[in-house]
């Protein structure tokens, strides 16, 4: 059985926006992605420093109280699963709770009218999931 998302706020962010990569993209915009998922491979160990979202993130993961979790932090990326892992190692090293995450290599997994069905956050939705998301 799966973990309900009913009752928490969902909240769905970029790993460029939490974590600082751009000295990595630099290498993707300048080489390939093999050199990319290489660097990123390289510095799996070395934690990424804060992003522009990262203070916004630990602080509305600060609400969550132990039996009470509220917020939920999902973590939507065009990068690949090597990238992934090292965004999930940095989390840690922050003591971000963070769990979930989605890492589609390049691939649109989602459509601007349907939005994220598999995680349900609401994207500029007004309703939510109606056919006038941005």
């Amino acid at each position: 059985m799966g973990v309900s998302l009913d009752g928490k706020l969902v909240v769905a962010i970029s790993s460029r926006a939490l974590f600082d990569f751009e000295e990595e993209n630099q290498v993707f915009e300048q080489t390939d992605d093999r050199a990319y998922m290489k660097l990123q491979l390289d510095r799996l160990e070395t934690p990424a420093k804060p992003g522009v979202a990262f203070s916004l993130v630990k602080k509305l993961l600060a609400f969550n109280q132990a039996g009470a979790q509220h917020i939920e932090v999902v973590i939507l990326s065009r990068n690949d699963p090597v990238s992934g892992m090292r965004v999930f190692r940095s989390a840690q090293h922050y003591g971000l709770p963070i769990q979930r995450g989605s890492f589609t290599r390049g691939q649109a997994r989602c459509s601007r009218r349907t939005g994220l069905p598999p995680l349900s956050p609401c994207l500029g939705c007004a309703p939510p999931r109606s056919s006038h998301c941005l």
